[in-house]
């Protein structure tokens, strides 16, 4: 009879798993706003709670955060989109220009290394340089419409705040049933399982988005101070693209210094360009990163290019930001696991 109550248990559970997947699977077109506002609660849930700490009630911290980063949202969408889009249109009629100008540092290299190197090979770079410039001349072009159609989802941008306040309030609670609904005998182990999961994830995704923001506005100031072109497009760009170890920080460092050599024509500000996005990286890596991220992720350098491998192999760019958190994650859990099964026997 036990066996049979378990299985019975086992059954209704699973029916229960697949009733919820095909509901949202008939739903997932308008799960947008909601998958949104549960990553923005869960994101700024923890200012939430500092908030709280100052005596106001609840209700009150989540409505300062909510109208501050609306307020954020409006002046993001109001003032700093539309010169985005603009430097963008700008930069697309001057690719001939850039093109010519890299294909000109290309040819003085290339010399170069025929004289020293008589065996060297640049066919495979001169591949890549072309399929580059042929995306530019391209797909970049579609990148102002792209914009444009994000920022047109009214029902995102309307429902989003909405949603988020709702469930900024009952973030506790939600969590508490979550909690109520394991058996008292894994109450333990899950809870440890969620604080390593918020200490990780939510760690890394906070750290890096703080990181985003640091790269992006130190680079667009200190471009604009030295008086290069699209500064406000190139922070962002470097920002954005520190998103990914390794990789990320030298496209900022190559487009800032490109646009300075064909803006100046000269030596010097494609120097003060490439000093300066080193200074910003080594404030990054030696100050801003241990601060806000810390050692939540604690992964070999060779785990971490293994990750972001398979994860843009997988899922392209999200992979590749999601995938290192991930694998972290999965790591610590697994050594709990062991853990725990080596208390039990």
């Amino acid at each position: 009879m036990k066996d049979r109550g378990i299985t019975k248990t086992f059954v209704i559970s699973l029916l229960f798993v697949f009733a919820v997947l095909f509901f949202l699977y008939i739903s997932r077109e308008i799960l947008a706003p909601f998958i949104i506002s549960a990553f923005l609660a869960y994101l700024i849930a923890p200012i939430v709670k500092k908030i709280m700490l100052l005596g106001l009630q609840r209700w009150v911290a989540v409505a300062i955060v909510v109208v501050l980063f609306c307020l954020a949202g409006i002046f993001t969408i109001s003032v700093v989109v539309p010169v985005i889009i603009d430097d963008i249109n700008v930069l697309i009629k001057k690719i001939p220009e850039y093109d010519l100008y890299l294909k000109g540092v290309w040819l003085k290299q290339k010399a170069y290394l025929d004289n020293i190197i008589p065996f060297y090979k640049y066919s495979t770079i001169e591949k890549l340089t072309e399929k580059i410039a042929g995306f530019f001349t391209t797909e970049a072009t579609k990148i102002p419409q792209y914009i444009v159609g994000i920022i047109s989802t009214i029902s995102i941008v309307c429902l989003v705040p909405i949603i988020t306040f709702f469930m900024l309030l009952g973030y506790d609670q939600a969590t508490k049933s979550v909690v109520q609904l394991m058996p008292s005998k894994y109450i333990e182990f899950t809870l440890s399982v969620f604080h390593q999961t918020d200490y990780i994830l939510g760690g890394y995704i906070r750290g890096q988005i703080i990181e985003v923001c640091f790269i992006a506005f130190s680079s667009t100031v200190i471009l604009f101070i030295l008086g290069i072109n699209y500064a406000l497009l190139i922070g962002i760009v470097a920002g954005l693209c520190n998103l990914v170890p390794f990789l990320g920080p030298a496209i900022g460092f190559v487009l800032g210094v490109t646009v300075a050599g064909v803006q100046y024509h000269a030596l010097i500000p494609m120097i003060e360009v490439a000093v300066a996005f080193l200074v910003i990286q080594q404030l990054d890596n030696n100050i801003v990163q241990p601060i806000v991220i810390g050692n939540s992720v604690n992964l070999s350098p060779v785990m971490i290019m293994f990750a972001l491998l398979a994860g843009a192999s997988a899922f392209g760019v999200i992979g590749m930001f999601l995938a290192v958190p991930t694998l972290a994650l999965i790591k610590n859990v697994c050594i709990m696991m062991i853990n725990r099964y080596k208390q039990i026997y």
